[in-house]
């Protein structure tokens, strides 16, 4: 169809004769262009869906009318999707939800409408909830679809999703969850409470269903706070770097590996663990890797040299992976903006995240790995990898996790595992790191096993920007003295060292 835009005016000819001018104006751009903006205030690009400010407006309307009480709005949350994003790429993740959406869209019950909020979080609306069967039948229809299989890009998937529920009859706990004060009960309201029930589910385990509490509000209002000061601190740069250093069998640090702390005004520093299950729920990944990679490039362009050798550093992502569009470019513009040398930043990615890559993350590694940058495959061993798909990847150095470096001394599982893992690096040609080295003792196994750099307490902890300047200006970690002794289990096997 064509938008035409008509103006109709009256004229006087030469002759002193009326007449009617009619000009037809093709307006079908301006229109279709208007179209994509309004789709693009209430939908989602991705899928398409609504988006929270559509959701939102459509509960205020059923709020507001004569059926209230027959609402009801049950939350959806894919339960540890980041292991999609993981084993497959952030491509294949996004093929998923929009698989899922169109699944919702087609199939859920007349008088429910599926919206995304955010990341892998849905937003189901009911407007007459006795009209389905009531609430628990609807959750059992929505958590179905949800978790029948599908295939993408030939692989099988399968996910669940944790279900929160909340109804009009909950506004009043609402008092309990940040916002504005002062304002009546409403449609924004009514989505904290079902996300303060889904982050119930959640907690409780995969696949799980909870309805409003008191208790779940307050918790969710706790995390809530959390994560918009986390946004905030992100905005505002107030959070920083400490770095451990990754030494050589001689003592000399060869890198060190950026690990994000957060100085809160409030409850002090806080480490990872804190506040990353806070990031993965509120879809901050991404944004936290960029950080770290921007500012771990620019301060590490800064080091001076360890015994006449360039320090490097490494930067774990979890958010921004290979298969992502704005991976190489951000990589790129890192580099670029900091001024570090390509041979000096190494990216470490967890062994899970490197299976099943699609192609184009091997151009965008190969291409960085042009530019000298490496690649390390970290917490090897507590993965399922394939070792022929780590050979085709172009990661130059293999992490020996520190699960299986604990207890090397004394468990012969552990000893076996970790020494397999060195054989196969040197096999490879790949540059052996131990994690997690404590002990004198473990340093001496682990030299003995063949490994090139260790990182752990043994040598350092995590250091202040200052303190590891000051570390790299000075001499070498000293390095125990002593022999390894007898391995754990009955077999003396010679190690395979590099030639």
């Amino acid at each position: 169809s064509v938008w035409c835009e008509l103006s109709v005016t009256v004229s006087v000819g030469d002759d002193g004769r009326p007449f009617w001018l009619v000009v037809f104006t093709d307006i079908s751009e301006q229109r279709r262009a208007a179209d994509v903006l309004r789709i693009a205030g209430t939908h989602d690009e991705l899928t398409r869906l609504p988006n929270r400010s559509s959701a939102s407006a459509r509960i205020g309307r059923l709020l507001a009318g004569p059926d209230r009480q027959k609402l009801a709005v049950l939350c959806c949350d894919l339960d540890d999707f980041k292991r999609v994003n993981t084993a497959l790429g952030h491509a294949a993740g996004d093929q998923v939800l929009i698989m899922l959406a169109a699944r919702l869209q087609r199939e859920l019950p007349i008088g429910c409408s599926p919206a995304r909020l955010s990341g892998d979080e849905f937003v189901v609306v009911c407007d007459d909830i006795d009209a389905v069967g009531g609430v628990n039948r609807l959750a059992e229809s929505v958590s179905a679809l949800l978790r029948a299989p599908m295939q993408v890009d030939g692989h099988p998937v399968r996910v669940t999703a944790s279900i929160g529920v909340a109804l009009p009859r909950d506004l009043p706990i609402a008092a309990d969850l940040p916002g504005p004060s002062g304002s009546s009960p409403g449609a924004e309201d009514l989505l904290r409470l079902v996300d303060a029930a889904m982050y119930d589910a959640k907690q409780r385990g995969p696949g799980e269903l909870c309805f409003v509490t008191t208790d779940s509000a307050a918790a969710a209002g706790h995390q809530l706070r959390l994560e918009d000061e986390l946004r905030e601190a992100l905005a505002t740069d107030q959070l920083l770097l400490h770095y451990q250093p990754v030494v050589g069998a001689d003592g000399a640090v060869r890198s060190a590996e950026a690990l994000i702390r957060w100085p809160h005004p409030e409850r002090g520093m806080l480490f990872p663990d804190k506040f990353i299950p806070v990031a993965e729920r509120g879809g901050l990944m991404r944004e936290l890797d960029r950080w770290v990679l921007r500012t771990a490039a620019r301060e590490a362009a800064g080091w001076p040299t360890h015994r006449r050798r360039p320090v490097g550093v490494a930067v774990n992502l979890a958010g921004l992976l290979p298969g992502d569009r704005d991976f190489l470019p951000t990589v790129r513009a890192a580099l670029a903006e900091s001024g570090l040398p390509g041979d000096r930043l190494v990216l470490e990615l967890v062994e899970t995240s490197l299976m099943s890559l699609p192609d184009q993350s091997k151009v965008a590694m190969d291409e960085l790995a042009g530019l000298g940058v490496r690649f390390a495959v970290d917490d090897f061993g507590t993965g399922y990898s394939s070792l022929s798909r780590i050979k085709e990847l172009p990661a130059q150095i293999v992490k020996v996790d520190r699960t299986f470096v604990r207890d090397i001394s004394s468990d012969p599982a552990d000893f076996a595992v970790a020494r397999a893992v060195v054989q196969m690096a040197a096999a490879m040609g790949r540059y052996c790191v131990a994690e997690g080295v404590e002990t004198a003792e473990q340093f001496h196994i682990l030299r003995d096993l063949g490994v090139d750099a260790y990182q752990g307490w043994l040598f350092a902890k995590a250091l202040e920007p200052a303190a590891l300047r000051a570390v790299l200006a000075g001499d070498p970690y000293a390095v125990p003295a002593g022999d390894p002794g007898p391995p754990p289990d009955a077999l003396a096997t010679q190690a395979v060292r590099p030639s």
